[in-house]
């Protein structure tokens, strides 16, 4: 498994990591990440959860530009 040590420092997001990435052609970076916190609040019931309970289907999020590619 690749080190993505600093993609994630670089992506300067809280509780992230990045897991791996993927260039779709010369202008496109697709980062993948997971969250590192210990506890999320439930979107359902809104109550507390120190487990996975449930994995909604990966979501697309294009942010700025980084390095001249769309990510």
């Amino acid at each position: 498994m690749a080190d993505y040590d600093l993609l994630t420092e670089l992506l300067g997001l809280p509780n992230v990591r990045v897991t791996h990435h993927q260039l779709v052609g010369p202008n496109q970076l697709n980062l993948f990440i997971e969250s590192t916190a210990d506890a999320a609040v439930c979107p359902d019931c809104q109550q507390l959860s120190l487990s996975v309970h449930d994995v909604g289907a990966p979501q697309m999020i294009r942010d700025l530009p980084l390095w001249n590619l769309q990510c």
